[in-house]
């Protein structure tokens, strides 16, 4: 098998370091891999971090080579086969430079207890929204330069309006929710921003789809050194850049953001252009990246 040597990876981090409850079994992790000669063997395996879909664990292969194991349990984009999904999204961004490269997947190992996927691993530490936005324009303009025509992603042309469907299916999946007055005015805005995403439409008619990452927190960025990259690529779909864009400009993104985060954004603009053109010039031309 192919190893790559350790450079890059981590999604979604926790503060706590041991597995939580009802994690997967660590031992039938270690046991999947003495089989399935995904990595050189033997291999130590730890918790790394998990989210509400998906586990991940940090594997050292016998040989000193980094990787992450990451265990899927549902997919938000209601896919029959997420993991197979999200190894197609990391090939298809892996040119960029500033994703992890995907290893391997099997959509059902015997005894994880869900699909599993096996990727480059990637050092570092959260964004930081003051300090770094520079580093996240940059891959932006790169993975927002891409070519998505082949990918095969779930497609959302109209993003305002799309996002504004998934939001209405999390709103009724809770109909008998005790907090009605809450509920209803948010109802009601849902039809303020259908009408806004309508009206609008016009603005964005002449905008190419590209691949979008759809939950760029700072979280789902590492910081090292003078390298950024963007991870977590479960909800990836091939939309308007300005999806991103406006996730990560948006206050209630995450709570980590800082309230300095309103004072970068004409900054970030200003990157954001500097390196879209970038990047375009170098898809046109095969020239070295700015």
């Amino acid at each position: 098998m192919r190893r790559t040597p350790a450079r890059r990876c981590a999604p979604r981090r926790r503060d706590q370091e041991e597995a939580l409850p009802g994690m997967t079994d660590i031992k039938r992790i270690q046991r999947f891999l003495d089989k399935s000669g995904w990595v050189s063997v033997p291999a130590s395996v730890s918790f790394l971090a998990a989210g509400e879909y998906n586990e991940n664990f940090l594997v050292t292969g016998a040989d000193g080579a980094r990787s992450v194991f990451r265990v899927n349990h549902g997919s938000q984009l209601g896919l029959a086969d997420q993991v197979a999904y999200e190894f197609g999204v990391l090939r298809a961004v892996h040119g960029s430079g500033v994703t992890p490269e995907p290893y391997r997947f099997d959509p059902a190992p015997p005894g994880i207890g869900g699909g599993a996927l096996l990727m480059e691993y990637m050092p570092g530490v959260p964004l930081d929204y003051a300090r770094d936005y520079p580093a996240a324009a940059a891959v932006f303009a790169r993975i927002h330069a891409l070519p998505s025509e082949a990918a095969s992603l779930v497609e959302q042309p109209a993003p305002v309006l799309d996002i504004a469907r998934e939001s209405l299916g999390l709103l009724t999946r809770f109909g008998d929710h005790p907090l009605r007055e809450e509920r209803k005015a948010l109802l009601d805005y849902h039809g303020d921003v259908v009408r806004m995403g309508a009206d609008t439409a016009p603005l964005f008619s002449g905008e190419p789809p590209c691949i979008v990452n759809t939950e760029v927190n700072s979280h789902n960025f590492l910081i090292d050194g003078a390298n950024a990259y963007l991870v977590d690529w479960e909800k990836a779909v091939r939309s308007l850049r300005y999806q991103d864009l406006g996730h990560f400009l948006v206050p209630t993104t995450t709570l980590r953001k800082s309230s300095a985060s309103s004072a970068v954004t004409g900054s970030f603009a200003d990157s954001i252009w500097r390196w879209t053109n970038c990047a375009r010039r170098r898809a046109s031309s095969n020239a070295p990246f700015c």
